[in-house]
């Protein structure tokens, strides 16, 4: 699946650099999960959400312990949902060593320090789905004239307004010009889904904390842009989510930005 082959496409990188990466720690929070990398006394932290919908009810084993690098990427295919968020948020660290440590955000088409909600009216255009409940996204749409928005949402406790089950998905997502998609669908296994229903001319842009994979193996799968963040201050980030604390009460110690495939154009504010 297209998580697995992300998390192949970053354990190359890193085996092809040499590069001395460690795992020095991980950790599963209410909210978040996260793994702390270190590589020339530099550190490095990935996270992804906590996949609550899929604890209730059932029996859940607590995370294997891993060692390497390699044993944290392999979490990404485990039917343990705890697990596979630790695996996305070792992609997510290793993500954060090869963009910023080894320096290739250089590389890409980005705008840095322009959160998703700010750029969402440059990004959205025609039908917009929101796929994964966002209300500051909605809020921020509608305020710049767009009127066409459909919200899907798994988690039922998470529905509120008129947000959808994603069980509509079939119906709206051929349908959209502009998908905006959580980065939980990297933890769910539903990403590959929705691109498989999308229409060739949409617009995809994959959003949050969770997001923050390398952008360059998820353009060559069909996502058009990443709106994500990465850590700044690591040990308040890890605080945060210690206690118990989500996206937006660590985003204060982030650093957001956008990051477009190179064919993509978004239109204009």
């Amino acid at each position: 699946m297209l998580v697995d082959r992300v998390a192949t496409w970053v354990s190359k990188q890193i085996e092809h650099m040499g590069a001395p990466l460690k795992i020095i720690g991980y950790g599963v929070g209410v909210t978040y999960s996260y793994v702390l990398v270190e590589c020339c006394r530099e550190e490095y932290l990935g996270v992804a959400l906590t996949p609550l919908e899929d604890l209730a009810g059932v029996r859940v084993a607590p995370v294997r312990r891993v060692n390497s690098i390699a044993e944290a990427l392999s979490l990404v295919s485990s039917l343990n949902p705890l697990e596979k968020s630790v695996g996305v948020a070792a992609i997510n660290a290793v993500s954060s060593y090869l963009l910023w440590g080894a320096g290739q955000f250089r590389e890409l088409n980005a705008d840095v320090g322009i959160d998703i909600v700010s750029a969402a009216p440059r990004v959205a255009s025609g039908k917009v789905l929101i796929i994964g409940h966002m209300g500051p996204l909605v809020r921020v749409l509608k305020e710049h004239g767009i009127r066409e928005i459909h919200v899907v949402e798994r988690c039922a406790v998470m529905r509120c307004h008129s947000a959808l089950s994603d069980s509509s998905l079939p119906r709206l997502a051929p349908e959209a010009d502009t998908l905006m998609v959580t980065g939980a669908t990297l933890v769910n296994d539903t990403l590959d889904h929705i691109l498989s229903l999308r229409k060739t001319s949409s617009t995809l842009v994959l959003v949050g904390p969770t997001a923050g994979v390398h952008p360059t193996p998820l353009f060559a799968e069909g996502v058009d842009a990443v709106a994500s963040m990465r850590a700044v201050k690591i040990s308040a980030v890890l605080d945060v989510i210690r206690r118990g604390g989500g996206r937006w009460a660590f985003t204060e110690f982030c650093e957001q930005y956008v990051v477009k495939a190179p064919s993509t154009s978004l239109t204009s504010p």
